[in-house]
């Protein structure tokens, strides 16, 4: 069948003139000139963007490396940061607690314990000393 076609394709060509001939076997180049070019541009384009995105990724390498540094120190100081809290939150109601009914205070504990994490990371452990507020309740 394919071999029918070709011989048919054969018989056409044979039977048009030798310009209309070489007309279309200068467009068959130009378009196989024109399909070599796009693959090669595709090829090349390709590579060109993988270099340029290799070069980006070992340019940020080591800003990543720091990032990562940073987000495991930030999350151990909030740990730190939440048992401190906890803690003082455990140490406020235990405090409350142990107080007679009367003189307990208006403040729910753990809002008084919130309030004394906000003053130590506010203030200096020498401007802590000074602060009688700070003193009665947060010692």
């Amino acid at each position: 069948m394919i071999a029918a076609a070709l011989l048919s394709a054969r018989a056409w060509l044979s039977a048009l003139p030798r310009g209309v001939k070489l007309a279309l076997a200068a467009i068959a180049l130009l378009a196989l000139l024109w399909a070599a070019w796009a693959i090669w541009l595709h090829t090349h384009d390709a590579k060109v963007i993988d270099q340029h995105e290799a070069a980006i990724n070992q340019a940020a390498a080591p800003a990543s490396q720091v990032a990562a540094e940073d987000r495991a120190a930030d999350a151990l100081e909030n740990a730190q940061l939440r048992s401190e809290r906890d803690d003082a939150i455990t140490k406020a109601e235990a405090v409350e607690a142990a107080k007679p009914v009367e003189q307990r205070a208006a403040l729910p504990p753990t809002t008084v314990a919130l309030n004394c994490a906000r003053m130590r990371q506010a203030y200096s452990a020498a401007e802590l000393v000074k602060v009688a507020a700070y003193k009665e309740r947060c010692l």
